[in-house]
């Protein structure tokens, strides 16, 4: 039961005529929570913490702090896990402490930018004082040995009170993100970091800061890396990742990789190898017309200026790319990844021509494509081979999300890992600020054996003098119909995580379990008895049951049980596990 503790306050130096009545609340992590006091005496989510955890997994969970008077600087603090044996202890320091912010940005020396909105949603190391209700988060990481039981702590919160922690750990082992099958591509601008932190685009100091954000890419298992090529495209990037340079005018224009190395080496300590290297080259609008400019970065005597480069195919053309692309192909392969990941993108409804495409297989032979179209009237991808209009596509992006009123309990779902071919939906309008929303987004994607995972949603794009860098020169999609352009903050050090990151994070972990349960069901010779057939529709039939509400609306999802479902569905894989593996 959780405990108002005024002698402790006192005790921890707090008085209780200084927070006035205060309350601790337990909130499941799914709701949003809001500046007013009054909302939260309505909720009643439980008396204790409980995080449902794989092992090798995350989980995470939230308190609230709330007085009728200004908060001073609250402090959490939790203790040491005791497994239900009494024989083994999780250590704290396997938890993360964070408090919940309304604001939305923050200066290098951590001083907030604007306003802040009504709702909690950036997680900071620390709170910030002067508040009335202040959300205290939780994020557990375990390591793949964890031992799996229950395990039992409290959570110290002054000044609030005391709250018994409960932590399930499930024998079931989730992948590693780098090793996710589940197709996640949130698009990342490293100029934005640049302006907003004022900083030197590719500096060292720039890449650390982005560094942050490369992170969070890593934990939800990002497959795709777009490397601009090409400057002023509709991602807002005005300067290139490849520069040229040369000494004296009369001599010939040379690449400079620096800043790509810098860039691809902090890629892959923090995401691993990509499934698709994009090299942003081409836009929509080139299909009807050349761009009047086609700009790359240059250096010449310590200047950094915009130089027109020739237009693909044009003269002149080939003795300037080829050394750019065969250059970025060798980087790739030094790095241990296959060169063959690399695609030119982005072509969409209007598709390159026969001689754009031919352009750039000549300098790197079989190059396939990334796509983003909506696909009326072409073939439905059947394997990995795959030619739309002569373009020979490697990624495939398509704005529909899954029609979930097509749901029919008495046949199967899902199943879209099936699919040699990246297919992934852009959620279309995933405009909501609502952690459900976030939790659930990978569920609906594979909710269709249409997709792979889910695009197009953006991570970091955030304002720059009001607005975001991405659309700004031009208007294509602007990341397709009101997607969220950033959903992390700029903290005082790059990007912090949200309560958004964190919920989707944890729901593309449950997206491997699933895909787990389906490939053993699906697999008339795996050894599942017939109960734990019937066991594995029933847990998937209820996934979706959850899903139904939000069909017309992002912030409709059914919160009530996911975690018992989230518990079922990774004992279920550890079942399977065992069975397949004697």
């Amino acid at each position: 039961m959780i405990r108002t503790f005024s002698m402790l306050l006192i005790g921890l130096g707090f008085a209780t005529s200084a927070v006035g009545q205060t309350r601790l609340h337990v909130v499941d992590p799914l709701r949003r929570v809001s500046e007013d006091p009054a909302v939260l005496e309505r909720i009643r989510d439980g008396e204790e913490v409980r995080l449902v955890i794989p092992r090798n997994g995350v989980a995470s969970a939230q308190v609230v702090v709330a007085s009728d008077r200004p908060l001073p600087r609250v402090q959490a603090r939790l203790s040491n896990l005791v497994h239900e044996s009494g024989q083994v202890t999780m250590p704290a320091t396997l938890a993360t402490l964070r408090y919940a912010t309304r604001h939305t940005s923050f200066d290098a020396r951590g001083n907030p930018l604007g306003e802040p909105e009504t709702h909690f949603d950036g997680l900071l190391d620390q709170p910030r004082p002067g508040e009335r209700v202040q959300p205290v988060w939780i994020t557990l990481a375990l390591p793949p040995q964890a031992p799996p039981g229950t395990y039992r702590g409290q959570l110290q919160v002054a000044p609030g009170g005391i709250v018994p922690v409960v932590v399930e750990v499930s024998e079931w082992a989730a992948p590693s993100p780098a090793e996710f099958e589940t197709h996640v591509s949130l698009l990342h601008s490293p100029e934005t970091i640049a302006r907003h932190y004022g900083v030197a685009l590719w500096s060292p100091e720039h890449i650390r800061l982005t560094e942050p954000s490369l992170r969070m890419l890593g934990q939800v298992g990002n497959k795709v890396l777009y490397l601009p090529l090409v400057a002023e495209t509709h991602f807002g990037n005005e300067e290139t990742m490849v520069r040229v340079t040369r000494i004296g005018r009369t001599a010939p224009w040379t690449p400079d990789f620096a800043p790509l190395e810098r860039y691809l080496t902090a890629s892959r300590q923090a995401m691993g190898e990509p499934r698709a290297i994009c090299l942003y080259l081409w836009e929509p609008a080139w299909a009807r017309r050349p761009p009047e400019h086609l700009g790359v970065t240059s250096v010449e005597r310590g200047r950094t200026d915009t130089m027109e480069a020739p237009y693909f195919g044009q003269p002149g053309s080939e003795a300037f790319w080829r050394p750019i692309l065969e250059g970025v192909r060798d980087r790739v392969a030094r790095l241990g990844w296959n060169p063959e990941r690399i695609m030119i993108g982005v072509a969409e409804d209007a598709r390159p021509s026969a001689e754009i495409v031919g352009f750039f297989d000549g300098i790197l032979p079989g190059v396939r494509w990334t796509m983003f179209t909506h696909g009326r009237g072409d073939p439905r991808p059947d394997g990995a081979d795959y030619v739309v209009d002569g373009v020979p596509v490697g990624w495939l992006e398509l704005p529909y999300r899954p029609d979930l009123r097509r749901y029919d309990p008495n046949r199967s779902l899902g199943l879209g890992w099936r699919r040699a071919l990246p297919t992934v939906t852009s959620l279309r309008s995933f405009d909501s600020l609502d952690p459900s929303a976030y939790r659930n987004a990978a569920a609906w994607a594979m909710s269709s054996d249409r997709y792979t995972g889910f695009t197009r949603i953006g991570l970091d794009f955030w304002p720059i003098d009001g607005r975001p860098l991405i659309g700004r020169t031009h208007r294509w999609h602007n990341l397709y119909r009101f997607n969220p352009r950033w959903f992390v903050i700029p903290g005082p050090e790059g990007a912090a995580a949200t309560v958004r990151f964190e919920m989707l994070r944890e729901g593309v972990q449950e997206a491997e379990a699933v895909i787990r349960v389906e490939r053993a069901t699906m697999d008339r010779s795996s050894p599942l008895s017939a109960e734990q057939r019937r066991e594995a529709r029933q847990l998937m039939d209820e996934r979706m049951q959850a899903l139904m509400p939000a069909i017309d609306n992002w912030d409709g999802f059914a919160g009530s049980g996911w975690a018992d479902r989230a518990a079922r569905l990774f004992a279920l894989a550890a079942q399977i596990d065992a069975a397949t593996a004697r």
